[in-house]
């Protein structure tokens, strides 16, 4: 029944009751159904074999694959951005000692506001010790210097004025009636040094590296002695990504040195050439350097071989080097009276030229310590030496052996005692013969045995210490009243230490002492050093 009655509603819109018959029960049909099939299937392989009788039964197509790679990009490490270490436009160091011995050392330049630095030092030292009247001296130097930056090159320029006096006290100071007035044994030397240097401040885009410098300096003594000399030192390289370098160092020297007596008459003319063109190689392994010393010593040229040699034992930490060079060394009179102030009148000039055949080994055990070990034999023609002369021993000679054979070598050590110090250690050991055995019969006044041990430590972070130690040992001088003669002298041990404390920012005290153990040594034969000596005083910087 499909719907009763409804009595409300009018009988027209009644439903009426029917009787439905189902005829047949429906199935829906999906007409041309197809099943799909989602199961894999192998693929069909051809089990015939080829034959290859001709090129003509097979061919093999090519395949040109294109493959492209994108290797991964490395992410820079995050580094910590540092201040530039703060530079002093200001320097000041002054103090006092008890030789009645003043020292100034004052500088004043530009600092990193630009490239280019500009600026001048002054320095002045000396001694007036009452009871020591003949051994005063006196130092001053000024100096203005300065570096300019233009691109890739710079230009480095110095202009000096040095005034050093001394005095020749080499005599017997007990004979009390017979001592010279001071004015008569002192000896002036004042000399105005100019240098010039250029070179390239970074990479080029040649790959080529070089710099060049040349020195002019005038030297002028109280006793008319007169000395111009120009030298020029220059290197030039090409280098190569593959570790090949072709290059040359080039140095020249010209001396004209004369007196009042001989001012342009006979007066000493020196000059020396060393060119050294030189091919190298470097390898993860080590480096070859070869090629040649072409010495040019007044007018006689001596063409000699440059070998060096480096291999790796264990990278970075052990390695074996030798060589085999010649070298031209000028003895000018501005280096001789340098070494020996006490040098008499217009000395003979002459070049010195050494050879070295050495081998060696250097390297470090961990992040703090480094060595150097080197040992060999060393001919040098023209070993210059100074002898106290039988007619006036005060004024020491400088005299030549024609070759000087020296047969050992030199350790090198340092030690870094983390963010707080270092100590250096450098000895030198050589057993010397000369040729010229009626003159020379020893190396006159040259120590077999030298070290020099050095020490600075951070206590805390506003005091310093330090300390070092020289010792010389095995030097012969020339009896000067017995020409066969010879003259042992004693041995020297140098201890000196030194201090400073920060006041405040920019104020320090500090403190040296000198010849601590007070030891009256002899350097050259006749002239004893200061004993204990010490100054003091402040060093202000800004």
């Amino acid at each position: 029944w499909a719907q009763d009655d409804l009595e409300e509603e009018p009988q027209d819109k009644e439903i009426q009751a029917e009787v439905i018959e189902v005829v047949k029960l429906y199935e829906p049909i999906l007409a041309k159904a197809k099943k799909i099939s989602i199961s894999p299937d192998l693929v069909k392989i051809d089990a015939t074999p080829p034959t290859f009788n001709s090129a003509a039964d097979y061919q093999v197509p090519n395949r040109f694959l294109t493959l492209t790679f994108e290797p991964p990009k490395l992410r820079p490490l995050a580094v910590k951005r540092q201040k530039d270490a703060p530079l002093s436009k200001f320097w000041l160091k002054a103090g006092f000692g008890n030789y009645l011995s003043p020292y100034v050392d004052l500088s004043v330049s530009t600092t990193r506001s630009n490239n280019n630095i500009i600026g001048f030092n002054l320095k002045h030292h000396s001694a007036f010790p009452n009871n020591l009247e003949f051994q005063r001296f006196m130092t001053n130097v000024g100096r203005i210097f300065g570096k300019f930056y233009t691109g890739s090159s710079y230009v480095k320029l110095n202009l000096d004025y040095q005034h050093d006096r001394y005095h020749r006290y080499g005599f017997d100071m007990t004979d009390t009636l017979n001592l010279p007035v001071a004015a008569d044994t002192r000896v002036v030397y004042q000399t105005i040094p100019l240098s010039v240097e250029l070179g390239n401040a970074e990479e080029t885009r040649a790959l080529i590296d070089h710099k060049t410098k040349l020195d002019y300096h005038y030297l002028w003594t109280n006793e008319e002695v007169k000395e111009n000399n120009v030298a020029l030192t220059s290197g030039i390289y090409k280098n190569w990504d593959s570790g090949l370098s072709l290059g040359i160092d080039l140095y020249g020297d010209a001396t004209f040195l004369s007196d009042s007596i001989r001012y342009g008459v006979d007066a000493i003319e020196l000059f020396a050439l060393n060119a050294t063109p030189n091919l190298t190689l470097r390898k993860p392994f080590g480096q070859v350097r070869v090629g040649a010393s072409l010495i040019v010593d007044q007018d006689e040229f001596i063409p000699f071989p440059f070998l060096y040699l480096e291999g790796n034992i264990i990278e970075k930490y052990l390695t074996l080097y030798g060589g085999w060079d010649k070298k031209i060394i000028k003895n000018n009179f501005r280096n001789l009276s340098t070494l020996n102030p006490f040098i008499g009148g217009l000395p003979q000039l002459d070049n010195s030229i050494k050879e070295s055949r050495y081998i060696g080994f250097k390297g470090n055990v961990g992040a703090n310590f480094m060595f150097d070990i080197k040992g060999g034999q060393f001919i040098t023609d023209q070993q210059l030496l100074f002898l106290n002369p039988a007619f006036e021993p005060n004024r020491l000679l400088a005299v030549y052996d024609p070759q000087t054979t020296a047969v050992g070598g030199e350790l090198n050590l340092g030690y870094q005692f983390s963010k707080k110090g270092q100590a250096q250690l450098k000895t030198t050991y050589y057993n010397y013969e000369t040729s010229d055995t009626l003159q020379n019969q020893y190396a006159w006044h040259l120590p077999d045995l030298t070290l020099n041990l050095g020490i600075k430590y951070a206590v805390t972070p506003k005091l310093n210490v330090g300390a070092d130690v020289i010792l010389l040992n095995g030097r012969i001088a020339r009896d000067p009243d017995n020409a066969g003669g010879r003259i042992n002298l004693d041995n020297i041990t140098d201890l000196n230490a030194s201090i400073d404390y920060r006041v405040a920012e920019k104020l320090y005290l500090f403190a040296e002492a000198h010849n601590i153990l007070n030891q009256k040594y002899q350097r050259y034969y006749l002239y004893p050093t200061y004993g204990i000596n010490a100054h003091g005083g402040i060093i202000l910087r800004f």
